[in-house]
């Protein structure tokens, strides 16, 4: 399949998460891609659209601007003060989890017939050793895109 350029695809050699990681380490692909956001923005793409290419929250896109108008060029420089904990969730345990989700959880050996956060901490603890909470394995459940089956819906005439 080719892009309207004519030209293929890059499909073969190229591994996102390698990519991924590297923007992840490198403080200077961090404000490329900030530049990037508002480059485009300036020339009138939309916001949606700027989002889902670079990987970004409308929020992040937001605040960039309001730094870049507050403080120039140095509002986008990346800061040293990073606080936050560091995620647990390393690409092994992601995918991993990612496929264990995926099955029920009575075909691995567990009670229950539907994952919730507190079997997700209990599998995370024996499997990998990692003890988080709760809330925490919920929004990894939601970030990894499992979510329960849909309700029915009462329809009324």
């Amino acid at each position: 399949m080719k892009n309207r350029k004519g030209r293929k695809p890059i499909t073969k050699g190229f591994e996102c998460q390698e990519l991924e990681k590297w923007i992840r380490d490198n403080k200077a692909a961090k404000t490329t891609i900030k530049c990037q956001a508002l480059i485009a923005l300036k020339n009138g793409q939309r916001v949606s659209d700027i989002c889902m290419i670079l990987n970004v929250t409308r929020e992040s896109i937001r605040i960039w601007r309001n730094q870049f108008i507050m403080h120039g060029m140095c509002g986008l420089a990346p800061k040293h003060n990073t606080k936050g904990r560091k995620t647990y969730l390393t690409n092994d345990i992601k995918l991993n989890l990612q496929e264990i989700l995926k099955q029920s959880p009575e075909k691995i050996g567990y009670d229950q017939k539907q994952w919730d956060g507190k079997l997700v901490v209990q599998h995370l603890h024996i499997k990998w050793n990692v003890k988080i909470s709760v809330r925490t394995a919920q929004n990894w459940i939601n970030k990894l895109g499992v979510r329960k089956k849909a309700r029915k819906r009462i329809v009324f005439k």
